[in-house]
This record gives structure tokens, C-alpha cells and sequence, in this order.
């Protein structure tokens, strides 16, 4: 079966779109790695990263470990052995020959002949600039994103009131050029749903974003020009970019991005705008980068200054209201950084520096919680990191001191305890004071700041057709958080199954339990004090492909939530997945219909969403009610293939769906998305 996909896989060359199959294997990939975490957070970086990689293969013979450590499903014990595995015996000269590597199993492996290749691209590391550009590949997506309801916003008709001033459709378009890896142009541009559109052809789009990206072979090995991602070291010190969460993928406790990657997202906040540049020198890297981004913040002015102070930084990126066009890119914030390291293999060791400031002082934050956040005018943040393979034993950590002499570091240990069990063990100490303009190291509260503790997974796998997947985490905060008035701790569980009773038949089982403190008030005090409150999730999961044209997925989700003087909250939600590839796999359509019963907000429930291209959804499902979608795909010819996406949810137990000027009248919330790509 596994040299079947291999030699499938292999023989597909130029491949420029992905099929079905694949695009349903990255969906299962970023779920496994993102349903753990709510909505609001941007993923689109790492799942079109992912995409990118499954047509411009790595290079198995020369990829290295940092190139692997990119393919999050990996981790490291797999990533070492399939090092090893070329340092013993040589390049690898097929595809099959990967099953012939200790430590990497079947899944694994059915994974991986996905994103790498062991012979060389067609294309030549030596081609000449113009070369590149004539023989490189184009790509144009044009969406449209709408609501069939009206919300009150477009509604108001008073010129002086709060209103939406653009109209309801969301429209983004992207182009992207590629030769190779070597060589990568994007441009991307957004209109929200509300906003107006510009007068000028440069601003016609609220949101415009840029990139360039070139990557050499000799001293200069990358190039990275307009908006762009960066993380240096492990991100603690500095990383940008989407965070490393807890996940079923329980080993993935670091980071899985390249040093400068482009930024092809149209989020509108957490990216650098400037450029970049990598220099190598057989094993010493040099990066450096400089970035001025437009931020859109709340001012205070102050008269007998003649200044502004920032008291608030908006990130949600939408400029549909007076209010909120009033506060558009109307400050500026500088940052610039350089990393030194020494790279060897798995080994590596880096010094880390960067430095940034507002172009207006950001106002302290009063609160209780804030007292050690004070604001720094020039925030200098220095760090210095290492990872080293000791025996079998693979060891990272990062040092950090923010300019106010906080500090942060983090150590992690990956143990191979066997060939069938890998176990890591990870501990951080960040400070109630640290400060750092970005970073995306392992955290509970995301923030990298008030914060300790011990994260131990365990990864399991007795026999081949059975994985079991687990963590422990228990941390506290050494001084208050917002909404929590006291020192507090918290603690989380997770246990993951995945039972493959055949090839085509799949159980998954997950319980998770968390603990985190809250502020109540009990009866008639006026003074909120913490207590805990619990969490206990239970999913019961079966996928059944029963042909390679149609594919079944059925979850069963509770949620029971206990919070301090009221009675235990639930939560219920229940979904079935098809997905079906006809007309010669011309069209690919999947569809979900799901029932929901959650009338807590604490028991609300998140589950990704199939999406169209480059773009990905993980909806809340809250109150009692049905929602529906069928995303369809067809390829009207080798070049030019069409999405749309329809989504319904209706409530049963109320009439509104919103609030304020996002109210709708009625039950029900109809979304529609047409999405049009070609290949040039």
C-alpha cells in the first residue's frame, strides 16, 4: 500500500495545483495541530506554508534539520533520525528507501513523500535573475465574501451616527510569482465587509500588503524585501508570527518556521515591513532586519506637550466606522534586530539582539495587573539560544532580558525512550515585568510574560495501527492577570487515541481537562476575588474513507464547564463530514451538517471549517441550533479552477444574532464565498 502512494507521489511532476487527496491531508494536519485553540487566530500562514511546500518539494539529500523542522508533523526525533539515517549510508536514492529509516513509521511516512523529493528540481540554482523571472509561475486568486443578512450597521442611515460606511462584501485579491524557492513575489489586498474603497488605484483596497523573497546559495542566503515574517532562535526573544500552541501533536513544543519567511496573509497586524537579509559562511549565519509598520492606535493628546500617547493599539484591522477610519495607520512603530549563530547539523547556538520603539510614547497601562508592565520608549530586548543533540537526546532553550533587566528563558528536552515512545519535557520561567515587542515561544497565556511552568508529553505507539498521545501542563502566575486579582496557578490534561481498525477506517478518542482561575463576587460583595473554574472536553471521532472518491467524518464533542456557585455548564456539539471527488476529480465537494447545543458561553466549542484556498475557518458554536456548508471545487481547465463556499447556521432559541451594530433580526446568518484562481 505505502509503496502504491510512494510511486503515485513521486511520479507527479510540475505539479502546480493540489489534488483532493492532498488538500484533504493538510486540512487533517492543521486540525490536528489548531483544535485546541479558538477562533481569532490567524493560521493561514502555516497551512499556506504547508501548500507551498507540497508543490515546491524539500530536497530530502540536502534539506537540513532546521529545512525539516518547517513539516510539523515531524518532530524531532523523526527529523534526527532521517539525518542519521543519510550521514550513515549516503543520499537516499528513492522515495522507498524512506521506509527503510529507523524511527520513521508508516504515517509518518505516508506524510512525508507529500512535501519532499531525494533527485534534483528541474531548475538550476545558477539561473540568471531574468531566467528566473521568464521561466517562474504565476497565480491570481480574485474572492468574494458575503453576508445574505443585513446588520444594523449598513442600516443606519443617520449621517451622524456610528455606521458602517462601505458596503457588505469582502473582497481580496492575491497574486504570486514563484521560480522554485529561489525566487517569490506576492502582492495581496483586502476590502472588509463595511469598508469603503480608496480613490487611488494604491489605495483601493483598505489593506495592501507585498512581499519579495529571494533565496541564494552562496553568502547571501536569503533576501527578504516589503512584508514579511521573522523568528530568531526558539521566538522568545523575538518571533512574529502565529505562537506555539498545545496541540494533539503533542511533541511539537518549538518552532516551525524559517528564519525570514514572506508574509502572504491579509491579517493586518503581528507582520514586519521593511527587508531583511541572511548571510552565510560555511557554519556561521548572520540575520538582520529593519521594519516600519503604520499601526492604527487611540491617542491621547496632550496640549501642554504638543504630543500623543498611545493608550490602546487596535489589531482587528477592520476601518468601517468614523471612529474607527479616525484611528487608521495613524502611528508608527520601529523595530530592528540581528541574530549570530552557529549551525552544525542539529546543533546550534545564536546570540540575538533587537530594538524598537513607537513613533508616540504608549501610555502605562494603571490596572493592578499592569504594574510591572511599564512601557519602555526604546525596548531592548537581547537573547541567546541553543540546541544540541546529546547522544539520542535532543535539547533546546532561550534566555531572554527585556531593557528594564526582566528576564524569560525556557528549556526543553526531546527523550527517545524507545522506538515506539518519545517523551519531552519542557520548563519556563518568564517574568511578571518582561517586555517584548513579539514572541511566539511555548506559553499557556500567549504573552510570554507573568508566567512558569512544566509542559511533559508523551507520545505512544505500541502497535502499527494504534497512536496514543498525551500531555500534562501545569503552570501559575507568580503575580496578578487580568480578570484574576491574585497569584494564581492552573493545570491542563490532555489524552489522544487514534485507532486505524483498517486502512480505510479511523477512531479517534480525546478527553482534556483544564483548570484556570477566575475572579468572581459572591452575593453582595463588591470585591472580585479568584477561583477555580474547570473544564472538561470529550470528543469521540470516526473518519471512513470508503473509496479514494468519497470520504466520511463523524464527531461527537461535549463540554461540561463548573465555575464557583452555579450549577455545571454543557455544551454538545455533533457534525458528519462527506467528501466526494467526481467527474474525473474535476470536482471536489464537502459538506457538514451540524447540530449544536451550547446555551454557555464557557461551554462554547470550536471546530475547524473546510475552506477555499488560502483561506481557513474555525467557527464558535454557541446556543442550540443547526449549521450547514458545502464548499465546492472545480477544475474548469488545467488552469483556472473556481471555489464556493455556502454556510448557514440557525438558532432555535433566539431571534438576534449579534450585538450592537453587528446585530442581524432573525435566526438565521447566511455566508456565501466565490473564489476564483488561474495559473498563468
Amino acid at each position: 500500500m505505502l509503496l502504491s502512494v510512494c510511486c503515485m507521489l513521486s511520479s507527479a511532476k510540475a505539479q502546480l495545483v493540489l489534488n483532493p487527496q492532498q488538500k484533504l491531508m493538510i486540512t487533517n494536519i492543521m486540525e490536528s495541530f489548531t483544535e485546541n485553540s479558538e477562533g481569532g487566530i490567524d493560521y493561514s500562514d502555516l497551512q499556506t506554508q504547508l501548500e507551498y511546500m507540497m508543490i515546491h518539494k524539500l530536497n530530502l539529500n540536502k534539506a537540513t534539520y532546521m529545512d525539516l523542522t518547517q513539516l510539523v508533523f515531524l518532530g524531532s526525533t523523526k527529523i534526527n533520525a532521517i539525518i542519521r539515517h543519510r550521514i550513515k549510508y549516503g543520499p537516499l536514492l528513492n522515495i522507498y528507501e524512506l521506509q527503510a529509516v529507523e524511527d520513521l513509521d508508516e504515517q509518518s511516512i505516508a506524510l512525508l513523500v507529500n512535501f519532499v523529493t531525494v533527485t534534483e528540481t528541474e531548475m538550476s540554482d545558477h539561473e540568471k535573475l531574468f531566467d528566473m523571472i521568464k521561466k517562474g509561475k504565476h497565480e491570481l486568486i480574485l474572492l468574494q465574501e458575503q453576508e445574505l443578512q443585513q446588520r444594523k450597521g449598513y442600516r443606519v442611515t443617520d449621517e451622524t451616527a456610528n455606521r458602517y460606511l462601505g458596503n457588505a462584501y469582502r473582497q481580496v485579491a492575491r497574486y504570486r510569482f514563484a521560480y522554485n524557492k529561489r525566487l517569490v513575489f506576492g502582492y495581496s489586498a483586502e476590502k472588509d465587509m463595511g469598508e469603503l474603497y480608496g480613490k487611488t488605484p494604491l489605495n483601493f483596497f483598505d489593506f495592501n500588503s507585498f512581499h519579495l523573497l529571494y533565496r541564494g546559495k552562496g553568502v547571501i542566503k536569503n533576501i527578504a524585501i516589503g512584508d514579511f515574517q521573522a523568528n530568531m532562535g526558539k521566538g522568545l526573544t523575538f518571533g512574529s508570527g502565529m505562537a506555539t500552541r498545545k496541540s494533539a501533536m503533542v511533541l511539537n513544543g518549538g518552532s516551525f518556521y524559517e528564519t525570514f519567511r514572506p508574509y502572504r496573509s491579509v491579517n493586518e497586524s503581528g507582520f514586519l515591513r521593511g527587508a531583511a537579509v541572511v548571510l552565510e559562511h560555511k557554519h556561521a549565519q548572520l540575520s538582520m532586519f529593519a521594519s516600519v509598520t503604520k499601526i492604527s492606535a487611540t491617542l491621547n493628546y496632550d496640549s501642554l506637550l504638543d504630543a500623543g500617547t498611545i493608550s490602546a493599539i487596535s489589531l482587528t484591522g477592520l476601518h468601517r466606522t468614523p471612529t474607527e477610519i479616525a484611528k487608521r495607520n495613524n502611528s508608527r512603530q520601529y523595530i530592528a534586530g540581528l541574530n549570530l549563530a552557529y549551525i552544525q547539523n542539529s546543533y546550534k547556538a545564536g546570540l540575538i539582539y533587537v530594538v524598537s520603539k513607537f513613533d508616540a510614547d504608549k501610555g502605562a497601562n494603571t490596572k493592578p495587573y499592569a504594574l510591572f508592565e511599564k512601557p519602555e520608549k526604546l525596548l531592548q530586548n537581547t537573547g541567546v539560544y541553543g540546541q544540541a543533540l546529546i547522544k539520542n537526546v535532543m535539547v533546546y532553550g532561550e534566555l531572554s532580558a527585556s531593557s528594564n533587566k526582566a528576564l524569560a528563558g525556557f528549556v526543553e528536552a526531546l527523550i527517545p525512550l524507545h522506538t515506539t515512545a518519545d517523551f519531552l519535557i519542557l520548563y519556563r520561567n518568564y517574568s511578571p515585568s518582561y517586555l517584548t515587542v513579539f514572541a511566539n515561544a511555548f506559553s499557556e497565556y500567549g504573552n510570554c510574560r507573568n508566567e512558569q511552568g512544566i509542559y511533559m508529553a508523551l507520545a505512544l505507539k505500541p502497535l502499527n495501527f494504534l497512536q496514543i498521545n498525551m500531555y500534562a501542563d501545569i503552570f501559575n502566575s507568580p503575580w496578578l492577570r487580568y480578570l484574576v486579582n491574585a497569584p494564581s496557578a492552573g493545570q491542563e490534561y490532555l489524552v489522544n487515541i487514534q485507532y486505524n481498525l483498517s486502512k480505510t477506517l479511523q477512531f479517534e478518542g480525546r478527553y482534556k481537562y483544564e483548570q484556570k482561575p477566575r475572579n468572581v463576587t459572591e452575593g453582595n460583595s463588591k470585591t472580585d476575588y479568584p477561583l477555580n473554574r474547570q473544564r472538561q472536553l470529550i470528543r469521540l471521532q470516526l473518519l471512513y474513507q470508503i473509496n479514494k472518491n468519497l470520504t466520511f467524518k463523524t464527531r461527537f464533542e461535549q463540554v461540561f464547564f463548573d465555575k464557583p456557585f452555579a450549577a455545571t455548564q454543557s455544551g454538545t456539539l455533533f457534525f458528519e463530514d462527506v467528501h466526494v471527488k467526481t467527474l474525473r476529480s474535476k470536482l471536489s465537494i464537502t459538506m457538514r451538517m451540524a447540530w449544536f447545543d451550547i446555551y454557555s458561553f464557557d461551554a462554547r466549542v470550536y471546530a475547524t471549517e473546510n475552506d477555499v484556498l488560502y483561506n481557513y475557518a474555525i467557527p464558535q458554536y454557541q446556543n442550540q441550533g443547526w449549521r450547514m456548508y458545502i464548499l465546492l471545487n472545480y477544475k474548469l481547465t488545467k488552469k483556472l479552477d473556481v471555489y464556493f463556499k455556502y454556510a448557514q447556521t440557525t438558532y432555535s432559541n433566539t431571534n438576534t444574532i449579534g450585538s450592537s451594530l453587528e446585530t442581524i433580526n432573525g435566526n438565521t446568518l447566511q455566508e456565501v464565498k466565490v473564489q476564483l484562481r488561474v495559473l498563468l
